[in-house]
């Protein structure tokens, strides 16, 4: 059984963890804590802290935050030593607001202190939902009942007080527990940069985006961030762990995502990322049949050399003049293995920045799926760590399949 601390977001309240709590074991004990209505965002960080300890006494917790939940979680998280295990921040970053959107919040209150406050219009709250959860009108009025309960004087506390931040990101990336960020794909709100370069600094963090989900993720998809949740519970990996990472250049087709994911699935991979916005856009998991997204990280990165270290070696994949043809590769250890665009080729950046450049000797090129398994394959196929027999043929087939090689 795990305790987990819960703090909402502006003008949220235990509402907002409506449909994900159901989706939680009942073994965890979950506990929403309330926000302050007044004071500083110190202030209420202190107050927080203090429910905590009183309520857990010394027992181990984790700790989660919703957008501006996120940070105050992050900024408590540096108030515990050993009895805080783990912290998950959805929808944000321990980042200080950035000048724009102090200035944003400001005009938001003369207006509002013009023409008074009559809660989150449609339009407006449409914009921080994936484009296919707009028509949920069910959604939309949870979110607009929820927004509802709080006054015009909680809307100005949140916008004022609690919008005055200190950065919190080094502090963060220096403690040793595990931190992950969850975040939809829509969501306009989160600063992706903040994360990866955090994530480059701490092996300890983790990031996990969500399809199909703008930025009120514990109601768009409750479902995945509760399989997230159970995760994190769980596992403690990080970057530092991964042994076989697949890079895709811009990836624009969904299909071959998804038959990416189960060939990752299949060989053992322990991550797949990507760059670009071709594939977010269009991704809807069609081939993904093993439901791989639920136990590998799918994950966009800017930039693949960030990350080379002195043991994870950078592969690119593709049919450059110069590489090595792939039956005389020798994989190394730890390794990710970046492969072009299905409408183009790695770049002559990446192909400098490697380590190896290795090529696979066919007549015509494969498409990208079937590069990535076969690569998987060769790896495998050479290593001499892998397991082979009759247990593993039983653990991977389909349920209806039965069949035997007759001893002869």
């Amino acid at each position: 059984m795990a305790l987990i601390y819960f703090i909402p977001g502006t003008m949220c309240d235990r509402s907002v963890w409506s449909k994900l709590w159901e989706k939680l074991s009942t073994e965890h004990q979950l506990i929403h804590l309330v926000l302050p209505l007044t004071g500083t965002t110190q202030e209420v960080v202190e107050h927080l802290c203090q429910q905590i300890r009183q309520n857990s006494q010394g027992q181990p917790f984790s700790l989660l935050g919703f957008s501006m939940g996120g940070y105050l979680a992050a900024a408590i998280s540096l108030f515990f030593d050993h009895q805080l295990e783990r912290l998950m921040i959805v929808a944000n970053t321990p980042k200080a607001l950035p000048a724009e959107e102090l200035d944003a919040r400001q005009k938001i209150l003369i207006n509002i202190k013009k023409n008074g406050y009559n809660g989150l219009n449609t339009a407006r709250l449409k914009a921080f939902l994936d484009p296919g959860n707009q028509s949920d009108q069910a959604l939309i009025a949870l979110i607009q009942e929820m927004d509802g309960r709080f006054s015009q004087a909680d809307l100005s506390h949140h916008l004022t007080q609690l919008s005055k931040r200190v950065d919190l990101c080094h502090q963060l990336a220096d403690t040793k527990r595990p931190i992950w960020f969850c975040y939809g794909v829509a969501d306009q709100l989160v600063d992706r940069k903040v994360m990866q370069k955090m994530q480059l600094s701490s092996p300890q963090i983790t990031l996990k985006q969500v399809l199909n989900c703008g930025h009120f993720l514990p109601l768009e998809q409750p479902q995945q961030l509760a399989k997230y949740i159970e995760n994190w519970l769980q596992m403690n990996e990080t970057l530092e762990d991964k042994n076989v990472i697949i890079g895709l250049i811009d990836p624009k087709s969904p299909s071959n995502v998804g038959a990416v994911m189960r060939a990752a699935g299949c060989y053992s991979a322990d991550a797949v990322y990507y760059t670009g916005q071709r594939y977010a856009k269009a991704a809807r998991f069609n081939t993904d049949t093993k439901q791989m997204t639920d136990k590998i990280p799918l994950q966009n990165v800017d930039d693949f050399i960030a990350l080379k270290t002195a043991k994870r070696k950078l592969i690119c994949v593709d049919l450059v003049e110069g590489a090595i043809p792939l039956p005389q590769f020798e994989h190394p250890e730890q390794a990710i293995y970046v492969f072009g665009p299905e409408d183009g080729s790695v770049n002559q950046t990446l192909v400098d920045a490697a380590d190896s450049v290795v090529y696979m000797p066919t007549k015509g090129c494969m498409n990208l799926a079937a590069s990535v398994n076969v690569l998987l394959y060769d790896r495998a196929a050479k290593s001499t760590t892998n397991s082979f027999g009759d247990d593993l043929i039983r653990r991977s087939r389909d349920i209806n399949n039965n069949v035997k090689v007759k001893p002869v």
